[in-house]
């Protein structure tokens, strides 16, 4: 069962001063135009994305505290559009603190987050954003996370004690990273490319020449057969042994 379900023409809907815990689904929807204000309430434990918001909804999540929650602290979706996410305290989901996906519009703002099994704040699908002011630390990938053509406009925001600080496979915008600041992570930034594969972070990647340099040991390093091991016929055609040569079994007697 989820808790709170809001759906359709629903207008000017108030949650506020709210327990919403341990439900075996989404603490509280929002989809298919509703507008509502979330405000002041505790997210607990609930089994799958506390805060679900879907569709072309006008959606406020206003100084919440959303805590230790199976998947995601917000879900955003399905091309959302006018979602604000203002001084939530957004702490220990298994999965992102806030996730969003599928093309949707987000306002960040003003929030803590930590302690997320994957990233504090997740864009994909061409989402898009404006990040500005929040404080995310101790999450296991990276606080921030962009991937999919997804793009930000990012101010004034602190990522400490991460395994990455911001990841994105796109070229990041000229200036946000004078303007975020990154300390005590292992890696501050990471973008991978295609070629690096699932290399972790902090993980030196080989260079050309220390490839060329790899494959030229392994060379000269291949094992000459001694003469007393290959059978006089051998020696008369010795193309004859070229497998067994290249395999790096090189019996004593050997009949061609």
């Amino acid at each position: 069962s989820l808790g709170l379900s809001f759906q359709g023409r629903t207008r000017e809907i108030l949650v506020q001063n709210n327990r919403i815990h341990t439900n075996k689904s989404v603490g509280l929807l929002a989809c298919r135009g509703a507008q509502v204000v979330v405000a002041d309430n505790d997210f607990l434990e609930n089994a799958r994305t506390q805060v679900e918001v879907q569709g072309d909804t006008s959606v406020k999540i206003l100084n919440n505290r959303i805590r230790n929650g199976e998947v995601n602290g917000v879900l955003v979706t399905a091309q959302a559009s006018g979602t604000l996410i203002e001084g939530n305290d957004i702490y220990g989901h298994r999965n992102a603190g806030v996730s969003v996906l599928e093309g949707s519009t987000v306002r960040i703002v003003g929030n803590t987050i930590q302690n997320c099994g994957a990233s504090g704040l997740f864009f994909t699908g061409g989402s898009t954003g404006v990040v500005l002011r929040n404080t995310i630390s101790h999450c296991f990938i990276a606080g921030l996370e962009l991937e999919g053509g997804s793009t930000l406009s990012l101010q004034g925001n602190v990522i400490s004690e991460c395994v990455i600080g911001i990841q994105s496979t796109a070229t990041l915008p000229a200036g946000v990273l004078a303007d975020t600041k990154l300390h005590s992570n292992r890696m501050n930034v990471y973008q991978p490319t295609r070629r690096d594969g699932l290399r972790l972070p902090g993980r030196q990647r080989q260079s050309t020449a220390d490839k060329k340099d790899a494959l030229e040991r392994k060379t000269t390093r291949k094992r000459v057969v001694p003469e007393e091991e290959e059978s006089p016929s051998c020696r008369l055609t010795r193309f004859c042994c070229s497998r067994t040569i290249a395999s790096g079994r090189y019996p004593k007697r050997r009949r061609c």
